[in-house]
């Protein structure tokens, strides 16, 4: 480990899969300008070039790529045309994450994440290296020797894992459309490969003249149960085998079925927890259990998952064992008045009124087919006043908000980053405010607001959130 060393060879294949990723959305968005499936990006001879120069650039990459430890620093150098430089001091480095792809797995390989205080860096990552290397890796690297030396063997102090029939229930109740709806659009924007666009655009005029009410029903009925497939098979893949275990100083969470992947979440980096209730969920009792890290999260810095599923009933007892921090005490609740239920109204009803405004100059003169759409507006108006509440106990902070889904979020004052309140014209006028407040959460923060409180109770928090 002391003097410079490549990767396993596979590291080429990962960096070209990684690149292929990367360039995704841009290809598609290349392939729908260009003219889709008469794009030259599709031809034999420019996927011919386009593959060599990304296996080329592969290999190259993995030669260039060295890493070493010296001088208790983790150093990596790499870079085809430009020498980059990556020196880690052991004392900032706080989480090792060792996990496994199918690609690394189909070789006995192992990808390393090194976590630094106060970020994330993908350049201290090394995509292919043994499982004795990365174990070497970690008790040379990690701050707190004992705990590396004994991490393998040690119990931890609970493990809490995701069972069979809560990972289907997950999947069905499930709500990540935008990818399903993202893949229809791409493929409706290839129709122009098969018929003349002047056919389309009169087959639609005439489709949408004639379409009935109860034709629109079944149109969006079919999307969604096609986004809903889409939805649970990602579900699926990304949760299967999902535990969440205790250590000394973070949670580990393991998850995955295709790509196996740890993450690291030390305690004194998480800063607030969420309950989720999705609108398939809350009816069952069920929620999705999130923390809030400064400097950690998920893919893309999002929020951690602690749970993918879990009793609502369930969830004091999980924060008493595992984060005791952030366990949420007994206190008195401020609640939105009564007479904030308009602008819970009118905030759902003036957008939706322009939305249907338009489709009816459009196409749709159907007023009451369009009328209907008000009631489930009504009701999740009705809904949002209702969810609308904030306490605080000592120094704990507890909001609870709704947009479809409903969030309870738990925080401690001095995790608060910023708080703020505002009122608007019509909110002055019904003496409301709304309340903000902020906290660290992976690359960025995550904003907690609870609209249309008492103006005094508004102030009250922003006042209690204030450094002391």
């Amino acid at each position: 480990m002391f003097e410079p060393r490549r990767q396993h060879p596979v590291a080429s294949v990962t960096n070209v899969l990684r690149t292929l990723r990367e360039l995704l959305v841009p290809i598609i968005i290349v392939l729908i300008l260009g003219g889709g499936g008469n794009s030259r990006l599709l031809e034999p001879s420019t996927l011919l070039v386009l593959l060599s120069v990304l296996g080329i650039s592969g290999v190259l990459g993995w030669m260039r790529f060295h890493f070493w430890i010296e001088e208790d620093e983790l150093r990596i150098t790499h870079g085809i045309f430009v020498k980059k430089k990556l020196f880690i001091p052991k004392e900032r480095i706080q989480v090792i994450d060792i996990s496994s792809g199918l690609i690394q797995r189909m070789f006995g390989l192992v990808q390393v994440q090194v976590q630094t205080a106060g970020s994330s860096s993908s350049q201290a990552r090394l995509s292919a290296v043994t499982l004795q290397e990365a174990k070497e890796l970690k008790k040379l690297l990690l701050e707190d020797q004992e705990l590396a030396e004994v991490e393998e063997t040690a119990s931890p102090e609970k493990i809490y894992a995701l069972s069979t029939r809560r990972l289907l229930i997950a999947a069905t109740t499930a709500s990540s459309f935008g990818v399903a709806f993202s893949i229809v659009g791409y493929v409706l924007s290839q129709l122009d490969q098969f018929v003349d666009d002047e056919m389309v655009a009169q087959y639609l005029e005439g489709a949408v003249a004639q379409t009935t009410a109860g034709t629109w029903i079944i149109i969006l009925v079919a999307a969604f149960l096609f986004a809903w497939v889409l939805s649970l098979l990602g579900t699926l893949l990304r949760y299967s085998k999902f535990s969440v275990r205790k250590r000394k100083d973070d949670l580990v969470i393991t998850r995955g079925l295709i790509e196996r992947k740890n993450i690291t979440v030390p305690f004194d980096r998480i800063q607030a927890v969420r309950s989720v209730e999705g609108i398939f969920r809350q009816p069952f009792g069920y929620a999705a259990l999130y923390v809030e890290s400064a400097g950690y999260g998920d893919e893309g810095g999002e929020s951690t998952v602690l749970m993918p599923l879990i009793k609502k009933s369930e969830i004091p007892d999980i924060l008493e064992d595992l984060l005791p921090e952030f366990s949420e005490p007994e206190g008195e609740v401020a609640k939105a008045p009564v007479r904030s239920i308009p602008r819970f109204v009118l905030r759902l009803f003036i957008p939706l009124t322009i939305v249907f405004g338009l489709v009816y100059l459009a196409f749709w003169d159907n007023l009451t087919a369009i009328a209907l759409f008000y009631v489930p507006a009504l009701l999740l108006a009705l809904l949002r006043y209702k969810d609308t509440e904030a306490k605080t106990v000592g120094d704990h902070l507890v909001l609870q908000f709704r947009n479809l889904a409903r969030t309870r979020a738990i925080t401690r004052k001095h995790r608060v980053q910023a708080a703020s309140v505002s009122a608007n014209w019509f909110q002055r006028r019904r003496k409301l405010g709304s309340f903000r407040a902020t906290v660290a959460s992976g690359k960025g923060g995550r904003t907690l607001p609870v609209d249309n409180l008492e103006i005094s109770d508004s102030n009250y928090l922003l006042n209690w959130a204030r450094p002391t």
